[in-house]
């Protein structure tokens, strides 16, 4: 054998042994598409290249395209005046506020239901929450009107942080790493969808007025009271048991991200399509994405603090208060919590079995 054609044989022990670079890229990237969440996994790895080239596609001049050809999408429910004679369709009967009303609880509904198969049937969950993704992102970019894609592009962030955290490839990572990054993909996510949405950093809160700091004092303060009520009625969390330097910085960022979602992004899309309903269906929203942890309390704690933080979203136009909030809720769950929220506790058992007498 000449010296080429010794050059040009593969190395096979190479290969076989790991040596070779790309023996060691395949010996990372084939555990990734083995098992039963497999699907969840390249439906992983395929959606951030989907969502770009969802938001990329869309330039100035198509968007402005779509905001022409959606006159009277935002007049309040108005259509805009008959130019075609003959009979018109159903849906040209419905007014558009109705659309969306039943476009957002047809998604919280498909929600729950991949959530539930979350708790039945794992990798079946996963794999309906990446359908679901993907279904949100096709039918936003297809629809005409600019306040149906809004929310169903900003919506499809709650199914893409489920699927990161179910289906990610992440169980060799430390938990709280694992946390982290989680909370990192999903505030990308999040960007994206505000990029997509066509919302300003105002628009989804991202303002300070001096003149509302003490109301950003008195919305901490009910952050701090909610925790340790929360840590008072809920035995188990959803996060590590270890409490180091590291887990309050990281909570704490990830606590930011979902109130940029939810209470940025989110509210503002459901603002609106479904004005007023907007609050509870966050809060919905919310509650449906905690049905996986199986834990009642939890989940009526996450919907009561999403209430609160809502309701002080949408009075004060600014994130600044809700996520002051969201850092004294940390601190009274993890910190004041171990100890106070025994005895809070017991204090509300001995008042609810006094209750229960008195009647």
């Amino acid at each position: 054998m000449t010296k080429r054609q010794q050059a040009q044989r593969p190395d096979v022990q190479g290969v076989l042994t790991g040596t070779e670079p790309s023996a060691r890229f395949w010996a990372i990237v084939r555990p990734l598409f083995r098992g039963a969440a497999a699907p969840a996994r390249m439906a992983l790895l395929t959606l951030p290249a989907l969502v770009m080239l969802t938001v990329l596609s869309l330039t100035p001049q198509e968007r402005q395209r779509r905001r022409l050809e959606a006159v009277g999408d935002d007049t309040g429910g108005q259509e805009p005046p008959e130019t075609r004679s003959g009979p018109r369709p159903y849906l040209d009967l419905v007014s558009t506020r109705t659309r969306l009303k039943v476009a957002a609880a047809v998604t919280l509904l498909l929600l729950a239901v991949a959530e539930l198969s979350i708790v039945m049937a794992g990798s079946l969950g996963t794999i309906l929450y990446g359908v679901l993704t993907l279904g949100l992102l096709i039918v936003g970019g297809r629809v005409a009107s600019r306040r149906m894609r809004t929310l169903l592009w900003t919506l499809a962030v709650a199914p893409t942080s489920r699927l990161i955290a179910f289906g990610a490839p992440l169980d060799e990572i430390v938990p709280i790493w694992r946390l982290a990054l989680v909370g990192l993909l999903t505030g990308i996510a999040t960007v994206i969808a505000i990029r997509a949405a066509d919302f300003t950093w105002a628009d989804v809160g991202i303002v300070f007025r001096w003149r509302q700091i003490p109301f950003y004092l008195l919305v901490a303060g009910v952050g701090v009271g909610l925790g340790v009520v929360e840590r008072s009625l809920v035995t188990t969390l959803p996060y590590p048991n270890t409490l180091d330097d590291k887990f309050l910085p990281i909570v704490t960022g990830l606590g930011i991200v979902d109130d940029l979602l939810f209470q940025g992004a989110l509210l503002e899309a459901a603002r609106r399509a479904i004005g007023r309903l907007a609050v509870p269906f966050v809060v919905l929203v919310v509650g449906v994405l905690h049905i996986g942890y199986l834990s009642p309390p939890l989940g009526l704690c996450a919907m009561a603090i999403a209430g609160v933080f809502g309701l002080a979203r949408a009075t004060s136009g600014s994130l600044v208060g809700v996520i002051l909030a969201h850092i004294g809720l940390n601190l009274g769950l993890f910190v004041l919590g171990p100890e106070v929220g025994p005895l809070f506790g017991q204090l509300l058992r001995d008042v609810g079995v006094a209750a229960l007498f008195a009647a």
